[in-house]
């Protein structure tokens, strides 16, 4: 399998059909996210996206680009939901929220062992009514 169809698997088969038994196939057991206070491994990306359906239980990854080249992967995404529940202490709002992020993966073998995400939560936050839009 590629890099590129592995991260693929991540967004589409993982993420949005909501199937987190894939972690451990796709993600190394001490797989980071350069979160110092994260958990390693599957556990890691099974927080954050716990932590994201809380607040847009139909959240939504549509890659747009996916770039390899050795041991790593770029991707680039826009995410889509409506914000339904608690974010970041922000009472659901009912509102469609889209932002944009960045990853590089890092890959061992066909596992994925280490992730760099930029994500524009700023612009998530002033959908949501919970940022400033000066």
């Amino acid at each position: 399998m590629t890099k590129a169809e592995i991260v693929h698997r991540f967004y589409e088969d993982m993420l949005n059909q909501r199937r987190p038994e894939l972690a451990e196939e796709l993600i190394t057991p001490d797989m980071t996210t350069h979160d110092p206070d994260a958990p390693r491994g599957p556990a890691a990306v099974r927080r954050v996206d716990a932590f994201m359906r809380a607040g847009f239980s139909d959240l939504h990854y549509q890659v747009e680009d996916v770039i390899s080249e050795g041991d790593r992967a770029a991707v680039r995404w826009t995410l889509t939901g409506t914000h339904d529940g608690d974010f970041f202490g922000n009472p659901p709002t009912g509102r469609r929220i889209e932002t944009t992020g960045n990853v590089i993966f890092g890959f061992e073998g066909d596992r994925i062992n280490e992730i760099w995400a930029v994500v524009d939560v700023n612009r998530l936050q002033r959908q949501i009514g919970a940022a400033r839009t000066s």
